[in-house]
């Protein structure tokens, strides 16, 4: 077992008596002066590794070593780099089904004690920290059992007890070492779509007594809540009216909490040849091509990519063609994605949506939360996916949009690991000079 694992949290040193100025009027992880710039991080505590076969798999009692230790894979001088290139905190993804699993208090607390020091670390080199309570869904991760949809068994369920319960041991120690302004908590990312609650208590439900539970723990830090969806904003991705931030219920919760929002919009441009559901779509522009010669090339790529799937039926080939082609009004559609998402003027139509829900329910714009987005594209060693000027134009004008209203943050998805990446995974890692430039940070 690692060095770390063995170190007690009442070891570590505390930042909670920094003088840090409150610069916001809204939540305390915010800046009322900008729009906070953030990037997502899954190395090396977002996917904890694992012994065995899927299916049987457990995880390892190191878990936390996704790419190598944290030392390995966030030196001090890439740090530095990621501060000095303008981003103002990191989102650091925790998988939480590898402290769920922890099979002795003795391991949850070393396992504690392991993220507080990666905490630490990033707070010491200058940048804000939002912990992203992570659970995969079903089938992402080979150890079955702390799937998103498997922890949401209601108030008195097991599995949702336990979530509560390593989610207080982590608050308890970010409430003892960390002011509010450095470090906030994201309680679960993307929550599954509606249906995965028809025969479980509704999520608002569950997510209020969740929030309530760590908020009894943590009093002033910001806690930020989603929207099922997988955090969308209305149901518009999903096609489920009764999905995303905007079905929350403020009321319940209150000003120092943030509703975060995962602007993949949609899904057809951003995760365009990824692996899964979209992985026949490639070379989808944005802004979306209008003219008619625009329109085939991305609709003649993805029917050469159907055709010449081999674990594809003949029907199955025919059902996704009507799909993603013909089917105009499915929220998946070539041509849904060209009339509701394809430019930044669309996109900023989509933006106001929540920012009309929370003027409404009379919250601070500080409090709508960015905590991920991004787009898989052509890179060194990524081809057939979105091209990388499509790309840049995206990651713009959901970062402009997102400045002209005023939110609380935004969070480009991720550092390293796919094409999705932003960052090269190998010293110096080097950041993309044109997705700085995107996000208009001063370090491109």
């Amino acid at each position: 077992m690692a060095t770390a694992l063995a170190i007690c949290c009442s070891g570590l040193p505390s930042h909670a008596s920094m003088q840090k100025p409150q610069l916001s009027d809204g939540p305390a992880f915010s800046d009322n002066h900008k729009t906070l710039v953030c990037l997502n991080t899954f190395q090396p505590f977002g996917y904890g590794l694992s012994i065995g076969p899927p299916g049987s798999a457990v995880y390892d009692e190191d878990p936390f070593r996704n790419g190598g230790s944290d030392q390995a894979i966030m030196p001090k001088s890439r740090l530095a780099l990621i501060n000095s290139s303008g981003f103002d905190c990191l989102r650091m993804v925790i998988d939480v089904g590898a402290l769920m699993s922890a099979r002795s208090e003795t391991l949850l607390d070393a396992l504690v004690a392991q993220i507080m020091i990666g905490i630490s670390r990033r707070v010491d080199s200058g940048l804000r920290v939002l912990v992203d309570i992570h659970p995969f869904p079903r089938g992402a991760h080979p150890v079955s059992g702390f799937a998103d949809v498997d922890l949401l068994d209601g108030e008195t369920g097991e599995k949702f007890q336990r979530l509560i319960h390593v989610v207080s041991k982590l608050a308890i120690s970010i409430g003892a070492r960390f002011p509010p302004a450095l470090v906030a908590i994201e309680l679960f990312n993307e929550p599954p779509s509606p249906t995965s609650f028809n025969d479980q208590r509704p999520w608002n439900e569950q997510i209020e007594f969740y929030w309530k539970q760590i908020r009894l723990i943590l009093p002033t830090h910001t806690l930020i809540v989603a929207g099922t969806g997988f955090a969308e904003l209305d149901g518009s991705v999903s096609g489920d009216s009764s999905a995303g931030v905007v079905n929350l219920r403020p009321d319940r919760f209150d000003a120092n909490t943030g509703y975060a929002i995962h602007p993949y919009e949609s899904a057809t441009f951003t995760h365009q040849g990824y692996a899964g559901f979209f992985s026949h779509v490639g070379g989808l522009e944005f802004p979306a091509a209008m003219d008619r010669d625009g329109k085939l090339a991305a609709e003649n790529i993805f029917r050469r990519n159907v055709a010449a799937d081999p674990n594809l039926t003949h029907s199955a080939k025919s059902q996704l063609i009507y799909d993603f082609l013909y089917r105009t009004v499915h929220s998946y559609s070539f041509e849904k994605y060209r009339t509701t998402f394809g430019n930044a003027e669309l996109l900023l139509k989509r933006m106001n949506v929540v920012n009309t829900w929370a003027d409404l329910h009379h919250l601070s714009r500080k409090q709508i939360m960015n905590t991920e987005f991004g787009v898989n594209r052509d890179q060194a060693g990524c081809v057939g996916k979105a091209p990388s000027k499509s790309a840049f134009n995206f990651v713009r004008a959901i970062r402009d949009n997102s400045f002209a209203s005023g939110i609380g943050l935004i969070t480009i998805h991720q550092m390293q690991g796919d094409c999705f990446a932003i960052s090269s995974a190998a010293p110096p890692f080097a950041f993309e000079a044109d997705m700085l430039e995107a996000l208009r940070l001063p370090g491109r």
